[in-house]
């Protein structure tokens, strides 16, 4: 017949082992975390295209991970030729 292993004593030592390295673990992901982003493009004038692309390119700046999201209405902003500069 196998012996039965202690509980107590195996649960105590899983116990002291994981307050022992989670801490540091939980350190050392905090220090090695990029901040991230990620926005919503939902219309597709130019007048809403200002605000996500502004704040995706300082997101970027600042060393952030930026995503951007166009919904269906939000995929005209990146269709090549679709405004033109304004006239003098």
């Amino acid at each position: 017949m196998a012996a039965q292993p202690d509980t107590l004593a195996l649960e105590r030592l899983i116990a002291e082992r994981l307050d022992a390295l989670l801490p540091q673990k939980l350190a050392e992901l905090r220090a090695a975390k990029t901040a991230s982003m990620t926005i919503i493009s939902t219309k597709g004038t130019l007048d809403w295209a200002y605000p996500p692309f502004i704040l995706a390119s300082t997101a970027a700046a600042l060393g952030w991970d930026v995503s951007v999201f166009f919904t269906f209405y939000g995929l005209n902003l990146l269709k090549k030729g679709n405004y033109s500069p304004p006239s003098p």
